[in-house]
């Protein structure tokens, strides 16, 4: 009887281990020979009319903690280096923002926004802590913390750039635009200023 239940738990320790084997094998498989394809297509092209009036280089820190007691550790952290040009979209001014009083033309200058931000996508950096049951989770669900990162970073990068009142007041931009109005006015013969 001793025979059969030794005989019994060995056969059974034995698959176990196998099966931990394989299991560990499909979820920290070395990936074979990859394939990349890269293609381009252009969805859309648009002439752009900005008046760039501020490039802000910065750097931002996204942080995701999604750790529980019961799955363990799940944290990530996104760093990089971000530039932000704020300015003016020309096309948003019309013949109503332009006002000639003899040799002066008043300019209404559109509200001034963030135009652009650009990521420095060779300096991203990203650092993460899981335990191995959220790694088995995330591989079985198919998520990917460093994509929930990415999609976060634009909008973290705006609200941060705006609490951080990182751009010009409107007063000095128009300022700024008004200490060029004289090369404007050596070559129309007018007077401009921007208001």
């Amino acid at each position: 009887m001793l025979k059969k239940y030794s005989l019994f738990v060995t056969v059974a320790l034995s698959i176990s281990v196998i099966a931990i084997i394989v299991l560990l094998s499909v979820v920290f498989k070395s990936p074979g020979e990859k394939k990349v394809v890269s293609t381009l297509e252009i969805l859309r092209s648009e002439q752009l009319v900005f008046l760039v009036t501020d490039k802000i280089v910065t750097q931002v820190i996204v942080h995701v903690d999604n750790s529980h007691w019961l799955t363990g550790t799940d944290r990530a952290l996104l760093y990089t280096i971000v530039t932000i040009y704020y300015g003016v979209d020309l096309k948003k001014l019309t013949e109503d923002d332009l006002e000639r009083r003899g040799d002066t033309v008043f300019v209404d200058v559109p509200e001034p926004q963030i135009l652009d931000i650009s990521v420095d996508l060779k300096n991203i950096q990203v650092f993460e802590s899981k335990s191995g049951l959220v790694r088995l989770v995330d591989l079985l669900k198919g998520e990917n913390t460093v994509l929930d990162l990415l999609t976060e970073f634009e909008i973290s990068s705006r609200k941060l750039a705006e609490d951080a009142q990182m751009f010009p007041s409107r007063e000095k931009l128009l300022s700024n635009l008004n200490s060029f109005a004289p090369l404007f006015s050596e070559q129309t013969g007018l007077i401009i200023i921007f208001r």
